[in-house]
């Protein structure tokens, strides 16, 4: 398993970093059961920064899947 510094490391360990990684585990899954055939339009637009690194842009298509709703 690959260890990331997103989240610090040591006595520097973010205090939401389990409840963080949970989360987009759902969102990640949740976006590929509702949109399924999604592809990459345009290349991804990095952000610059001195503290940050990730993608600041990145158009896809997708055709919606149905909704659930938890109720």
């Amino acid at each position: 398993k690959a260890r990331s510094l997103a989240f610090g490391f040591g006595h520097h360990y973010c205090l939401g970093a389990h409840l963080a990684l949970a989360e987009a585990k759902c969102v990640l899954q949740a976006m590929t059961e509702r949109m399924p055939d999604w592809e990459i339009v345009t290349p991804p637009e990095w952000a610059h920064s001195s503290f940050v690194r990730g993608v600041k842009s990145m158009a896809i298509s997708f055709t919606p899947g149905p909704r659930k709703l938890n109720v």
